[in-house]
């Protein structure tokens, strides 16, 4: 295999081949990546508290931007499926919306005592999920610059998060450092209605993953309707 590895602090383009390499991306650790919706772009952060923007045009990689502002390292970093933004969650507890128009900060989302750590998009781009180190799951309008909701999905940190968004479904699916497994879904205020009719019977009980029986009904802001959070833990 031809591997490539260059130095992207000089002046040229690196040239990608079948397996590559970039000396230089970031002083010290990288933490994250993400690729632009249009893969034309990637987003990178680190332990040098910089998100660093690139080029991809064909196998051709090109430093685009270093965006600083963040005052710890970056956890992660998503690109808007819309709009040319791209978002970064800090150990700093702030989550920043960058311009990729101008390469500035747009907006600081969040400004928390604990750390960010997994960021989300979701509505065509207009809403954000943000997960905390407190287990918190904070649903950002992206517009009015607004924390619609905060969720209590973890008793510890959320590491990870994923968001399955469909035409009739929103679901928010984290892991934390309590190993629970959590899927947290809007619901029709028809659904919510009946959940709500069935707890403490057969809607609690009916997967036997479910580790302490959890669900209970919230508003999430996402789309003004109430949610259910299911908390599940690994079986033998």
């Amino acid at each position: 295999i031809d591997v490539t590895s260059k130095d992207v602090r000089t002046a040229g383009p690196t040239a990608l081949t079948s397996s590559s390499s970039v000396l230089g991306a970031h002083t010290g650790a990288m933490y994250c990546t993400a690729f632009a919706p249009n893969d034309s772009m990637i987003a990178t952060g680190g332990k040098d508290k910089a998100v660093n923007l690139w080029s991809v045009q064909g196998k051709r990689l090109q430093k685009l931007a270093s965006l600083s502002g963040h005052k710890r390292s970056i956890n992660d970093v998503a690109f808007s499926p819309a709009d040319r933004i791209v978002a970064s969650a800090s150990n700093d507890g702030t989550v920043k919306v960058w311009s990729l128009h101008n390469f500035t900060c747009a907006e600081t989302l969040q400004t928390d005592k604990a750390a960010a750590y997994q960021l989300g998009f979701f509505s065509n781009g207009q809403q954000l999920a943000v997960a905390t180190g407190q287990g918190l799951l904070r649903i950002w309008a992206i517009a009015a610059a607004e924390c619609v909701s905060v969720i209590e999905a973890h008793d510890e940190r959320i590491w990870a998060l994923s968001v399955i968004e469909s035409k009739d479904s929103l679901l928010f699916l984290t892991g934390g450092a309590d190993a629970h497994m959590v899927c947290t879904e809007d619901y029709t205020d028809e659904k919510a209605a009946a959940l709500r009719s069935q707890e403490g019977s057969e809607a609690r009980s009916a997967d036997p993953r479910c580790a302490d029986e959890h669900c209970s009904m919230a508003s999430s802001g996402a789309h003004s309707e109430p949610v259910a959070v299911r908390r599940f833990a690994p079986t033998e």
